[in-house]
């Protein structure tokens, strides 16, 4: 009986321990940039039931199911908070203008993926965006305004904040990776890093204060300063 017992516990460890590791490939999965998968993903993993002598033959089959689903890109955010606004659009000119914006932001031709923005067209979706945050906040405080139309609002303003910061934090990770450049061309490229990187703190702490246009105006501005210098690289 206490060997069955023990037979038991060791079978439920091993379990335990193949329910982490799936749960560790998971979390490493989820750190990779290309971790789309289509349905569920499977896991199988072996456990023998032992005694305290000595581990017998047989084995059970734990199959343990997930579905690892990618994040939205920036792109895909604003196009949900432009969703989510749709239905506030007609409460106040503030709002038709505030949704008109942020329709121009979402089907702009300067997304070149998701995650990137053209060189020369960029710069003018940014400063769109600190247009859309800027009608956005107006639609939120107009007098009458419901509570609807506040949250999608206020919610929308969050995400365009976190777009900007989003796209310059790519910009200055791939400048960070460029390699084989000139002494000169080096020297270039680090000082418009560390321009970068000061306008990236001061726009997070204006983020962390609730100045969201304020914020997006820096995190735009330190994407300018990378691209300007990426370009001169060419």
């Amino acid at each position: 009986m206490e060997a069955a017992q023990d037979a038991s516990d060791d079978a439920s460890a091993a379990v335990a321990g193949a329910e982490q590791a799936v749960a560790d490939a998971q979390a490493a999965q989820a750190g990779a940039p290309d971790r789309a998968i289509d349905g569920p993903a499977e896991f199988n993993v072996s456990v023998q039931g032992c005694t305290a002598g000595e581990c017998s033959t047989d084995t059970t089959t734990v199959t343990v199911t997930d579905t690892v689903v990618d994040d939205p890109t920036p792109q895909e955010n604003v196009a949900a908070s432009l969703a989510a606004l749709s239905a506030f659009a007609g409460e106040s000119k503030q709002a038709e203008k505030a949704y008109d914006k942020l329709a121009e932001v979402t089907n702009s031709d300067a997304w070149v993926d998701g995650y990137h923005l053209d060189m020369n067209d960029g710069d003018k979706l940014l400063r769109d965006i600190e247009q859309a945050i800027n009608a956005l906040q107006a639609a939120a405080k107009k007098k009458g305004a419901s509570a609807g139309l506040q949250a999608a609002a206020n919610n929308a303003i969050i995400t365009l904040s976190d777009v900007c910061q989003t796209v310059a934090l790519t910009a200055l990770a791939e400048a960070q990776q460029i390699t084989g450049l000139t002494t000169k061309e080096q020297k270039k490229l680090d000082s418009a890093i560390g321009r970068a990187e000061k306008n990236i703190e001061k726009a997070q702490a204006l983020l962390a204060a609730g100045e969201y246009e304020k914020a997006a105006r820096n995190f735009n501005d330190a994407w300018l300063i990378l691209m300007r210098a990426i370009n001169k690289l060419d």
